[in-house]
């Protein structure tokens, strides 16, 4: 039995990442501009804001965006803009896209955002940059960020030793696809995967708790394989209060074995009365 890809949610991944993980993002792959923010004045997501600014209404997208506002570490009320796009597939009209949704932002908050780009499609041949336009002697050139994951793809043993969240989310993504087809192959990978993240790494509880979840919502598996990846002994002490399924199952089994321990002790008073 393989493993069906069109259950493997990649979007859904990205858009719970995203929610968690901007500063790690900003960390990996814009370093400079991470340094320029006073991340003690926190982050206000503005999602509603950029759903109104989205470009296009068509459904079954394949990309994740958000928009977040910051404030600069230099004093004052300066604010910061930060726009991700997280694209999933090859799409000829995305530099316009990010291009267009750069304009409304700056029409909307009387900011121009910084803008980047995560690919997370399979093409290595695709590597949008910037969006042109001219007519006669106008010209304009809109350039924006970009990290593609299949740039990584050499680096994933580091990625996977990494102390940044943004990284292991990489490193996860690129396994997933590594193992498509390949139901034994996503088995192991998990396993490794888990026990890597909750027994080696130095996370906080908080994020490996995050991780943890995201690692198995992405490498889907049928049930039966996934209560193998819980029952591993070297995992589960490491997944108590982290895996809810897990949890709920060893809470499950606890509660009814107190129970048949209860009936057990009634039934030796009655007989002793």
């Amino acid at each position: 039995m393989e493993p069906d890809e069109r259950a493997v949610d990649f979007d859904g991944f990205w858009k719970a990442a995203l929610d968690l993980y901007v500063r790690p993002l900003l960390t990996f792959a814009a370093p400079v501009v991470e340094a320029a923010i006073d991340w003690k004045a926190g982050i206000e997501p503005l999602d509603k804001e950029l759903a109104a600014l989205s470009p296009d209404s068509v459904a079954g997208r394949r990309y994740v965006d958000k928009l977040v506002q910051v404030r600069r570490i230099d004093g004052g009320a300066s604010i910061l803009l930060i726009h991700v796009e997280i694209q999933g597939t090859r799409d000829r009209t995305f530099e316009w896209r990010m291009f267009t949704y750069w304009v409304r932002i700056l029409d909307r908050f009387g900011e121009a955002p910084f803008s980047i780009a995560v690919l997370a499609d399979d093409d290595p041949k695709w590597r949008p940059t910037a969006f042109e336009a001219e007519v006669s002697s106008t010209r304009m050139r809109f350039e924006f960020a970009t990290v593609k994951l299949l740039d990584l793809e050499p680096k994933i043993d580091a990625l996977e030793r990494s102390a940044n969240p943004f990284a292991w989310l990489v490193a996860i993504d690129l396994r997933t696809r590594r193992t498509r087809a390949q139901l034994e192959a996503r088995l192991v990978e998990k396993t490794r995967l888990a026990r890597l993240l909750l027994l080696e790494t130095r996370f906080s509880r908080k994020n490996k708790r995050a991780l943890y979840r995201l690692l198995t919502a992405l490498m889907r598996l049928p049930e039966n394989l996934e209560a193998q990846v819980r029952r591993k002994r070297s995992i589960v002490g490491g997944t108590r209060g982290l895996d809810p399924v897990a949890d709920g199952a060893a809470c499950q089994r606890g509660g009814a074995r107190r129970r048949a321990r209860g009936r057990a002790l009634r039934r030796t008073r009655r007989g002793g009365a």
